[in-house]
């Protein structure tokens, strides 16, 4: 039968192996950085909160939960914040937390909902399935006004 799974799958150990050897010089070389942000956070831009959340999904690197509250935090202050923060930043954010399988509280959700509302007329085809894509993935249903300005939106 051994012989009979490796006809089925052949590599399949030598890759799984490959794949935690590199998850182990990704973490070593992403976990002083995370630290070094942390530390700069207090500073640190939306820009920069939402490309390091981006990232971090993009890598598939999920093993960051302490990271993902304090940027959460952090983003709370400045997300409403229309001239320091464009649609394509906060929703990298959001998208990176969602792949990332990481459901923020229902603050931050009811502040993203607003957000949204507000930029729905401003969001374009790719920005506006996104934010339907991060409700679905976090199963929240936006408000009865959010949806019908999100129909209304519709080309």
């Amino acid at each position: 039968t051994v012989s009979r799974l490796a006809k089925l799958y052949p590599g399949q150990l030598a890759q799984q192996q490959q794949q935690q050897q590199w998850r182990h010089q990704l973490q070593r070389l992403i976990d002083p950085l995370l630290q070094q942000f942390v530390v700069d956070l207090p500073q640190a831009t939306m820009i920069e909160i939402s490309c390091v959340v981006g990232g971090l999904a993009r890598l598939g690197y999920d093993d960051c939960y302490d990271v993902i509250s304090v940027c959460l935090d952090a983003s709370r202050d400045v997300m409403t914040d229309t001239n320091n923060t464009d649609n394509k930043v906060l929703l990298q954010l959001a998208w990176g937390l969602a792949r990332m399988g990481h459901k923020p509280d229902e603050e931050w959700l009811q502040l993203l909902e607003n957000e949204t509302y507000d930029r729905l007329p401003t969001l374009n085809n790719i920005e506006t399935a996104n934010v339907i894509w991060v409700f679905a993935k976090w199963d929240v249903k936006p408000s009865t006004p959010w949806i019908t300005t999100y129909l209304n939106h519709l080309p």
